[in-house]
């Protein structure tokens, strides 16, 4: 009898040739694995972050954009959506839009920002006050941008900024700490730039500081009321100075008296402290053309004879820095002549470089360090 077939079928042996294939696909596969260029590694977002400001710096403002904004993208997925990386790239970003006038995108982006900087963790206050300088630099010249339909909006922006810095120096350090002080005047250089605005549509919200440290604002003003209110602030600013000055002063004499520094020195500084405050008095009463309260304060600071050799020409007003020793008093102003008067905008005829440059500085903030 014949043996009946099996119903079970012999097992496929692969080809040679199928096995190639199979080995080459997976050969391919690994080889693509590990040429294939990672888009979303740090240091790609590094590239683009060193090529955007290096665009911006050229004046290449749409290569700049574009870099930044891919940057700041891979910053996220890299790093997080509330991660601290980003913050180099906006800040580049935002001036990049405002240098060439994208106003609509540039309050989206600032937005974001302000968003980013709520939501992340707490910087050191050396940290903050300089995203506070920065970001008040850069309301500055938008309010001076010649494409710029509204420049009160961000001159009035600039303003705020200062104040909120200075309440959080206050609430972080104390109302008397001399980290106030470069503030106190930089507020005073801001008040004397927002007189010089030949446009003020849109100035119709007014906000200023009491004697009280209380905020009023929503009233319409004039011209003059504003003009009035503004100078008003400006010796409230000097008087802040004087009282904060005043006490350190006087802390550092208490302290080491016993040590180093006679009563004889403490006084020399106090002389030298109420000459240089009877100047900048003088000065901001010239300013506003007060003649009569300013040769009062005039007079008041020659009583130090080492103040009598500071210039005090109307067209080197106001000085950028706050400074009581006489000798760098004189050596700046005399390099302030000697220099070309550089005007900054058209909308705000009487305002220099120089008082732009200073705002822009830390120059102020590290002599007040140094002080200390």
């Amino acid at each position: 009898m014949p043996t009946p077939r099996s119903n079970q079928v012999a097992p496929l042996r692969p080809s040679v040739a199928c096995l190639l294939i199979l080995v080459c696909a997976a050969f391919s596969q690994i080889i693509f694995a590990a040429d294939a260029p990672n888009h979303f590694n740090e240091s790609r977002a590094q590239a683009l972050l060193m090529a955007g400001q290096a665009a911006l710096e050229d004046g290449d403002l749409t290569l700049a954009q574009t870099t930044l904004g891919q940057a700041i993208q891979l910053f996220k997925i890299n790093e997080g959506l509330y991660s601290t990386e980003q913050l180099a790239p906006i800040v580049q970003l935002l001036w990049a839009q405002m240098r060439v006038g994208l106003w609509s995108e540039l309050d989206t982006s600032l937005g974001y920002y302000y968003w980013l900087l709520e939501h992340i963790e707490a910087t050191t206050l050396d940290a903050q006050l300089a995203i506070a300088r920065n970001i008040r630099s850069l309301y500055l010249e938008a309010a001076a941008h010649p494409s710029n339909p509204m420049p009160p909006r961000h001159l009035s922006a600039a303003l705020r900024t200062n104040w909120q810095t200075l309440s959080y120096i206050e609430a972080t350090l104390g109302a008397e700490d001399p980290a106030l002080l470069p503030w106190l005047y930089d507020g005073l250089l801001l008040q004397f730039i927002e007189n010089r605005l030949n446009d003020r549509r849109g100035l119709t919200n007014y906000q200023y500081k009491t004697d009280g440290s209380q905020f009023i604002s929503g009233w319409s003003l004039s011209r003059r009321e504003a003009e009035a209110a503004s100078h008003s602030i400006g010796l409230s600013m000097l008087d802040r100075i004087e009282s904060i000055a005043r006490a350190r002063i006087m802390a550092e004499g208490s302290q080491k008296k016993a040590l180093v520094k006679s009563s004889a020195g403490q006084n020399t500084q106090l002389n030298q402290l109420n000459a240089a405050l009877a100047l900048y008095r003088g000065d901001w009463e010239r300013l506003a053309e007060n003649d009569g309260k300013a040769k009062a304060h005039y007079e008041e600071a020659n009583s130090n004879a080492s103040f009598r050799g500071v210039l005090r020409a109307p067209e080197l007003l106001p000085r950028p820095l706050f400074e009581t020793d006489p000798a760098v008093l004189t050596t700046e102003t005399k390099a302030a002549e000697n220099s070309v008067t550089q005007a900054w905008s058209e909308r705000f005829p009487g305002v220099t470089q120089r008082i732009v440059d200073a705002l822009a500085s830390n120059k102020q903030v590290r002599r007040a360090k140094k002080a200390q």
